[in-house]
């Protein structure tokens, strides 16, 4: 079975801009840093294929519920 790669992307919206394309979890991992620290206010993520490994920015709907999951 062929390892996936990971992407580090800055989402648009409906256009996602491809920053970095790596094979490594460290190297990924650094280049994320980077992006964040290149990017501080846009929302940026690493991905595996589908999978969402890092991500800068929560979504609304997230924060909503893991702040209930607080409360409760």
């Amino acid at each position: 079975m062929e390892e996936l790669s990971f992407e580090i992307v800055k989402v648009q919206g409906t256009h996602d801009e491809l920053i970095a394309f790596v094979d490594n979890l460290v190297i990924g991992k650094a280049a994320f840093d980077k992006a964040l620290f290149v990017y501080p206010i846009d929302h940026l993520e690493m991905r595996q294929g589908a999978r969402i490994i890092l991500k800068s920015k929560e979504d609304q709907a997230t924060a909503a519920a893991a702040q209930l999951q607080k409360q409760s």
